[in-house]
């Protein structure tokens, strides 16, 4: 019995593994307009919409802990 649920999870493992690399295609999600073999145009997609948009966090330590620090960092980063 345990083999058979150790074999159904390196199985499911695999698959997700597979998936995991077939989405991280390097040539998907790039603005190029020709194709790097020169063969085809392909459509440039148009640049999407950005909206201004507000996080808010809070939490409950002071401005010497670590957590507010990250925080301060988020803000500036983003």
């Amino acid at each position: 019995m345990y083999r058979m649920f150790r074999m159904a999870g390196m199985a499911l493992a695999s698959l997700l593994a597979a998936g995991f690399i077939a989405a991280c295609d390097s040539r998907t999600g790039t603005r190029a307009s020709v194709r790097e073999s020169g063969a085809r145009e392909v459509p440039v997609p148009a640049e999407p919409k950005i909206e201004a948009r507000a996080i808010r966090a809070g939490i409950g330590l002071d401005e010497r802990s670590s957590q507010y620090k990250g925080l301060l960092k988020f803000k500036e980063l983003v």
